[in-house]
């Protein structure tokens, strides 16, 4: 499996934080479990001309989605089909960044997702084709960074809402919202609406994913952990209200999470007794 990131530089790193590759053999489990991290993604098909939708109670039944999908952040993990990691094209956004691409951000905030082909309609498809005929990650890299900065357009809005983001992602005290409100220079339920539109999420719970997001980055550098000393280091009150975080965005305890966890810090294989694929034509 080969999995590539790059980072664009200015000015679309101003609205995006990286850009990734991602092609070769499906993992031996057939599903994977990706915690939420607080910020928009773009997931393109590149091997198949669909991404995979996992349906069902048990999420067991594979149908055909988009080929290219917008995904907003999420307050819970999602599960993905690895048979789609054969061939992927991606970019995870600034939380702010979708506005300077797509106007409609929040109606896709308030969705939770949007068919690219929806937003951009023929030019989704020929970037699509055009990804999908490089022979290399940087060829793919290049020609997104191009499609990308055809569509830049920034926003007044971009300021404030970089200003809370980057206040939240270091502050991790109860005053956090607070702290960044001001930083921003607008008032907290101005900063609210701010971040339900752009984001889908509030301060607050933008706030909460990245201190658990915090906590896996910081746990995932260590091969022996101290939960109760990890806990209080990332902001928490005590272990107790960390697992109960914890639980909520990944749906299972810290400690199996890390006897489980995947190459990928945020990716949790799974392995169900069965799933039905799409059908092949």
């Amino acid at each position: 499996m080969t999995y590539i990131e790059h980072a664009p530089k200015a000015p679309l790193s101003a609205f995006i934080q990286r850009m990734w590759y991602c092609s070769g053999q499906q993992p031996a489990h057939r599903v994977e479990r990706v915690m939420p991290s607080g910020a928009p993604a773009l997931v393109i098909a590149l091997e198949r001309d669909w991404l995979t939708a996992l349906k069902g109670p048990r999420l067991d039944v594979a149908e055909r989605g988009a080929a290219s999908l917008l995904v907003a952040p999420r307050m819970a993990f999602e599960v993905v089909a690895t048979a789609d990691f054969a061939g992927l094209a991606g970019v995870q956004f600034q939380p702010w960044g979708l506005r300077a691409f797509f106007p409609g951000t929040a109606e896709i905030a308030r969705c939770g997702h949007a068919d690219l082909e929806a937003l951009w309609g023929a030019d989704a498809r020929r970037l699509r084709e055009r990804l999908r005929n490089l022979p290399s990650a940087n060829e793919v890299f290049a020609e997104m960074e191009r499609a990308f900065l055809r569509r830049l357009q920034p926003f007044p809005q971009a300021r404030p809402m970089a200003a809370a983001v980057h206040s939240l992602q270091a502050d991790r005290s109860p005053h956090a919202v607070w702290r960044a409100s001001s930083l921003a220079e607008c008032t907290q339920r101005h900063l609210h609406r701010l971040f339900l539109s752009h984001l889908g999420l509030s301060p607050k719970q933008y706030h909460r994913v990245r201190r658990f997001r915090h906590a896996l980055d910081v746990a995932s550098q260590r091969t022996e952990i101290d939960w109760a000393d990890l806990a209080l280091s990332c902001g928490y009150s005590d272990q107790s209200h960390f697992v109960r975080e914890f639980r909520v965005f990944s749906g299972i305890n810290p400690s199996a999470y890390f006897t489980r966890r995947g190459a990928w810090t945020g990716h949790l294989p799974l392995d169900p007794a069965r799933i039905e694929s799409p059908c092949e034509e």
